[in-house]
């Protein structure tokens, strides 16, 4: 957002960059003003930092140039395990119900999505310490959940002791309404409560499916692991000011973090993302026939995935080994039905 010129001149305008090492930035200003920085001037800093260096830049805050170090500042790093022997002894057993093929390394990063991905990696990488919550808001098919599975799959990674759980909203509401018949509420609450990260998908399913008891415990989870400095990320359909059925409680909770925006794939991104997914396939796609693909399907990568799948089976059946434009337009007629019309004749 624009800053005053008031606000500017207070805030910004004395500020000193020491130094950038190692993508560490350090930064000095005014103590009082550290906090500020903090809740306004973290985006900026990321979006600079991958326009600049194509790369996250982690902040170093100083108040005192004599106290700069010439070595780079360590993230301190999250001792899961410790802090949990500290807090409660016996915990549940949790399954975290990542989908473990879902990695930053084989996300196709585009312009559409970058911020998306750089929030993401700040969050799996000093988990509670930076955005927190991480709202991810965008349409169907393009990446909110691959990103929430590659956060906890890299948290999981480097921690192998966290506490990690990804969950749809609509399966936690049907976990709070088989406790509550079950009179097991207290399991329900051990089991979210004490989570190092909790991944949320499709969490405007609360706002239309669930009762305000099911807001009421999630909103109590939720302050619980926020005053804890547990990560929490969120994906949804929509920004956070458009839900509607939300308790106005949840809504402003969900906007104390960063909140971050996906949309649909430009041409370059969907080459790549066909690029990157013939290779699960055991024929040749010539270069004409992935970009007359990508040219198709301009709304989510589902669309490519199912493509793909077409041409798969007609490739199959007819024992084909080169995907031309004639065999992709002839797979792909039926989920286009403003697509291409060809017949392709069988040999």
């Amino acid at each position: 957002k624009q800053l005053t010129k008031a606000t500017f001149d207070y805030y910004v305008q004395n500020t000193k960059l020491i130094k950038i090492q190692d993508n560490f930035a350090t930064i000095l200003l005014e103590e009082v003003k550290k906090l500020f920085w903090e809740k306004n001037m973290q985006s900026f800093i990321l979006m600079t930092g991958f326009e600049v260096y194509n790369s996250e830049i982690k902040v170093e805050y100083v108040f005192d140039e004599a106290l700069v170090s010439e070595t780079k500042p360590t993230l301190a790093n999250n001792d899961f395990s410790n802090k949990r022997e500290q807090q409660t002894p016996d915990l549940p057993t949790l399954n975290s119900d990542l989908n473990s093929k879902y990695t930053f390394d084989n996300f196709i990063q585009g312009d559409e999505n970058r911020w998306s991905v750089a929030a993401s990696l700040a969050v799996a990488d000093s988990p509670g310490a930076t955005y927190n919550p991480l709202f991810i808001y965008g349409g169907p098919g393009l990446g909110k959940t691959h990103l929430l599975n590659a956060i906890g799959n890299k948290v999981l990674h480097d921690n192998p002791q966290a506490r990690i759980k990804y969950i749809t909203a609509e399966n936690f509401i049907n976990e709070f309404v088989l406790h509550i018949r079950l009179d097991k509420m207290d399991e329900l609450k051990l089991k979210y409560r004490h989570l190092d990260v909790l991944l949320i998908d499709d969490i405007q399913s609360l706002a239309k499916k669930s009762t305000q008891a099911t807001q009421e415990e999630f909103f109590n989870t939720f302050n619980v692991l926020h005053d804890n400095n547990k990560q929490i990320v969120l994906t949804s359909d929509r920004n956070p000011d458009q839900l509607n059925e939300m308790e106005e409680r949840l809504v402003t909770r969900f906007k104390w973090g960063l909140t971050v925006n996906i949309t649909p794939p430009d041409f370059e991104t969907r080459v790549a993302i066909l690029t990157n997914k013939i290779m699960d396939y055991d024929y040749h796609f010539p270069p004409e026939t992935i970009e007359y693909l990508a040219g198709q399907f301009d709304s989510n990568v589902r669309d490519l995935e199912g493509a793909l799948k077409d041409i798969s089976l007609v490739a199959n059946v007819r024992q084909l080994d080169t995907i031309t434009v004639e065999v992709a337009a002839e797979a792909i007629r039926a989920r286009k039905i403003d697509g291409p019309k060809l017949t392709l004749i069988p040999i």
